[in-house]
């Protein structure tokens, strides 16, 4: 399976080195879309997914020191964020002009180059995987390396945190797009002994992808033209999008933030429990874990 996945990701760190040459470095728009609406729009979702599960995280384990692993770090847009919470931080990411603009921007943080395939740090190192909009990039069998690996670096006990795409199943979407289920993430989870604790869902574009679809059954173009009718739309879903997360109902929500726990009692049951209990068990373990998620 590696040697498939080598192409691949040559493929993407091509992708995301020229998105920096394209972008100037800049630390958001090498990591987002193009405009300055969408990505306003996408990293004000992230940040207020991102502070729910990292209050939920210290509500509930009051942990401070915690050193964690920023997997696909980028620009090192999140070694802020999670500095705020006490975590020593570390970064990994496949791209080196990404890595780059991270280091330029935070001298004083650790950063190495991955090859997309192997955690470049040993068994047990970290307390937290915190990995943002990165596994739904790499096809299914991608996904499950993936796993296998943050599982393995994870310490016993230990928390991942992934904020990903949530669809109907893993599916090539322009070919760097690989959404699942929730049920569909719990269980790949699961499969490397990585429990289900809680998550939120959120959406980036609610009211422009309501657009879409009535352009798409109406034909004309919508307020004058296509581009006019998106950045009008992303400048409202930068400020209702994120009031909704949390609320948004799940037909509605495109992206959640999920957290999963890392127990060596459950590491040896893994391999026996059937796959698909895995949300079912996630959810009786969710209410024990001190309050039900959305």
């Amino acid at each position: 399976m590696v040697d498939q996945l080598a192409p691949q990701l040559s493929d993407r760190e091509q992708y995301w080195d020229h998105k920096v040459a394209q972008t100037g470095g800049d630390p958001v728009r090498a990591v987002c879309r193009d405009t300055a609406e969408e990505n306003s729009c996408i990293d004000r979702v992230q940040r207020a997914l991102a502070r729910s599960a990292m209050n939920r995280i210290r509500r509930t384990r009051g942990q401070t020191g915690a050193g964690v692993l920023d997997y696909g770090c980028g620009t090192g847009r999140w070694v802020d964020f999670l500095r705020g919470y006490g975590c020593e931080y570390t970064g990994v990411d496949l791209s080196s002009a990404m890595l780059a603009v991270a280091r330029r921007g935070h001298p004083d943080a650790e950063f190495r180059k991955g090859d997309g395939l192997v955690v470049p740090y040993g068994d047990g190192r970290f307390d937290v995987i915190w990995s943002v909009a990165v596994v739904h990039h790499n096809p299914p069998d991608g996904q499950e390396h993936l796993l296998a690996e943050f599982a393995r670096v994870l310490r016993p006990g230990g928390i991942l945190v992934l904020l990903e795409g949530v669809g109907r199943s893993p599916r090539a979407e322009s070919g760097i797009y690989f959404p699942r289920t929730r049920s569909g993430w719990a269980a790949l989870a699961h499969r490397h002994g990585l429990f289900w604790r809680w998550s939120r869902g959120a959406s980036y574009f609610l009211l422009r992808s309501m657009g879409e679809r009535l352009q798409r059954r109406r034909g004309p173009t919508i307020g004058g033209g296509n581009s006019v009718w998106l950045r009008w739309a992303a400048r409202v879903d930068s400020v209702l999008c994120p009031w909704l997360v949390g609320v948004l109902p799940p037909p509605f929500q495109r992206r959640a933030i999920m957290v999963f726990e890392k127990h060596l009692y459950q590491l040896a049951r893994a391999s026996k429990e059937p796959a698909h209990a895995a949300l079912r068990g996630a959810r009786t373990s969710a209410r024990s874990y001190q309050g039900v998620g959305t």
